[in-house]
């Protein structure tokens, strides 16, 4: 999967599946989901990610480590280096871990610094 095509998902998965943390109703979840954006708080996101959805990161490290080994025994040595560059996910040490970087590296703010629409979310009561 391409770096863009990850990104597309991470904020898909951002915004499509708040009502997926711990928390017992879809406003809690809601709430957790805009307080852990409001600080920043990547592994509070991942934790309002669906299950599935943690687990789909999970598997992108384990086949990139699988892949990540393959070629260092398959490849010729002048093409390795290539092939290991585009492997962005083989050195993370979780799923976990990869969502942290991915999310650090595209939300460098995080993204309650970058939309003043998150408040109106957040602080809106019914």
């Amino acid at each position: 999967m391409s770096r863009g095509r990850l990104g597309g998902l991470l904020l898909g998965i951002l915004f499509g599946q708040a009502g997926c943390s711990p928390s017992r109703t879809p406003e809690g979840a809601c709430e957790h989901l805009l307080q852990a954006i409001a600080e920043g708080d990547s592994s509070a996101v991942f934790d309002s990610l669906l299950k599935s959805t943690q687990g789909s990161f999970y598997t992108v490290v384990k086949n990139q480590r699988k892949m990540h080994a393959l070629i260092q025994s398959s490849y010729p040595a002048e093409q390795q280096a290539a092939a290991l560059g585009r492997l962005y996910a083989a050195d993370a040490s979780s799923g976990r871990d990869l969502f942290a970087r991915l999310y650090t590296e595209r939300f460098p703010c995080g993204l309650g610094g970058t939309s003043g629409s998150w408040s109106k979310w957040s602080s809106s009561a019914p």
